[in-house]
């Protein structure tokens, strides 16, 4: 699994404890250029499962359970920051392409796209990172 993700999305998640005798539950707000970094510290919990404490932007840490992990990928709330560099790539040669065919429609769907995800890269360049 990826050690860094970037928060797409601004969305709210519940945050449980999962200390033994506690059970705490708050809402926490991620916004679009958060930085998540999986630590190498997991939990198992009887009947739960999998936990992974998080980092975000290195202020503040949680575990998350492995399957809303997967959730938040799947549905492109978050990705790995390799998938965000792929994303603009693959962005820029498509913008190169509308502009060889002259497709104007194309260049501007493509070019909103790309400002879009370059945006969230510039969040992303300001939010300290876990190393």
């Amino acid at each position: 699994m990826n050690e860094h993700f970037i928060i797409l999305e601004t969305f709210q998640h519940s945050v449980r404890c999962c200390c033994p005798g506690q059970g705490h539950e708050y809402t926490v707000e991620f916004k679009q250029g958060d930085i998540w970094c999986l630590t190498k510290e997991r939990k198992y919990i009887d009947c739960l499962g999998w936990y992974f404490l998080i980092a975000f932007n290195n202020e503040y840490q949680f575990y998350i359970h492995v399957e809303d992990i997967e959730n938040l990928y799947r549905k492109g709330i978050i990705c790995s920051i390799l998938d965000l560099e792929l994303k603009i790539n693959y962005l820029n040669s498509k913008v190169n392409e509308a502009l060889d065919e002259l497709d104007r429609k194309a260049f501007l769907s493509y070019t909103g796209e790309l400002n879009d995800v370059q945006s969230i890269k510039e969040k992303m360049k300001y939010t300290p990172v876990y190393n």
